[in-house]
């Protein structure tokens, strides 16, 4: 197990060097030889980086300390003479010990972002981003080529770059189009809400396909045996899971019409089906809600029945259609993303059973 968690900090560091550094701030930078890249990690606790976040949040710290100081503060100056104002300094709630200090260039419409955490060292971006949904990064990181990205997600990088000189380099290089606009009273948002559509789209494509773990354990020096790879893809899917239910919740009332005293009675009862779910785990949502004196047919033949259903979606709506009378399943509607879900109302009398809560 200890193999596979110093595994998942190795990707969840080049995660973010993809997430954010493909649309808005975050890139971890590392800039020692892939041979020093294991090593350099040591220090790294799990709690920082074990857990891909599904949503994060900065919070305003003026008392940070910079470790490279002197490197930050050449920086800093050298944005400030560009035009740059400043947009704060905040540490990541869901990530310790990283913290940032933000800038805007408010004629040119740039974000610049620099970031510090112990174990990876001093970082920038320069972003851009376009009405059409594109965004440029320019930036001195140098990994996070092995995982996939978006098709509007464009990155520069040079490992000897300066801010001053990528600077120049992104408004001479970027694509023609209309600007968002880059203003300091809106930094926070932005980088949250550029943080959750970026993980939005990876959690509906699974998080981390088994391509892009192996591509990234070949560019750390890393070797996964068939169990591991198998164990980091299940963990995964199992976060991209989790976060999409929380992007659900999030869209609900956008989405679908729910009266207020609807919503009293249904909050605490929701279900969420789509079709990057299993149906194992279709089952398992629905036998969480059904009492075990229902249950008609062992696992493995109801799971045979079900793969008649030919989708998630599918199949939980011919669980519910099959449950008891007294056990009525209702469909509350249905959400667009970010994939198609269903979204149900589990039956009043019942109460959801977590099996690892009994043990």
């Amino acid at each position: 197990m200890a193999v596979v968690l110093q595994f998942l900090g190795v990707l969840f560091l080049i995660l973010l060097a993809v997430l954010v550094g493909g649309i808005l701030f975050l890139r971890v930078f590392i800039r020692r030889k892939t041979r020093h890249f294991l090593e350099a990690l040591e220090g790294v606790e799990e709690s920082d980086f074990a857990v891909i976040q599904p949503r994060l949040h900065l919070a305003m710290d003026s008392d940070i300390s910079w470790l490279e100081g002197e490197r930050f503060a050449g920086w800093a100056a050298g944005l400030e003479t560009l035009g740059f104002t400043d947009a704060g300094m905040y540490h990541v709630r869901e990530i310790p010990r990283l913290h940032l200090r933000g800038w805007v260039q408010t004629t040119t419409s740039v974000i610049a972002v620099v970031y510090e955490h112990p174990e990876v060292g001093l970082w920038f971006d320069l972003v851009a981003r376009y009405r059409d949904g594109r965004i440029v990064t320019f930036t001195n990181t140098m990994r996070g080529d092995e995982l996939n990205r978006q098709e509007t997600r464009f990155i520069v990088r040079d490992r000897e770059g300066d801010p001053a000189s990528m600077y120049a380099r992104l408004l001479q290089e970027r694509p023609e189009g209309e600007l968002k606009p880059a203003a300091a009273a809106t930094f926070v948002a932005d980088f949250e809400r550029a943080y959750a559509e970026e993980m939005d789209w990876r959690n509906s494509q699974g998080q981390i396909s088994e391509e892009e773990l192996l591509r990234s354990a070949a560019q750390s020096g890393q070797a996964v045996t068939p169990e591991n790879l198998a164990a980091l893809r299940e963990h995964y899917r199992s976060q991209a899971n989790h976060g999409l239910e929380i992007a659900f919740r999030e869209r609900l009332f956008d989405e679908i019409s729910i009266s207020a005293r609807d919503w009293e009675e249904v909050r605490e009862r929701l279900i969420f089906i789509h079709d990057n779910l299993s149906l194992a785990e279709v089952l398992e949502i629905f036998q969480a809600w059904s009492p075990e004196e229902d249950e008609e047919e062992d696992t493995e033949a109801l799971l045979r029945r079900l793969e008649f259903a030919g989708s998630a979606r599918a199949a939980f709506a011919t669980l519910a259609a099959r449950a008891p009378g007294d056990q009525v399943y209702r469909k509350l509607g249905e959400l667009k993303g970010p994939v198609p879900a269903d979204v149900w109302a589990a039956p009043e009398s019942t109460e959801f059973c977590d099996e690892d809560d009994d043990e």
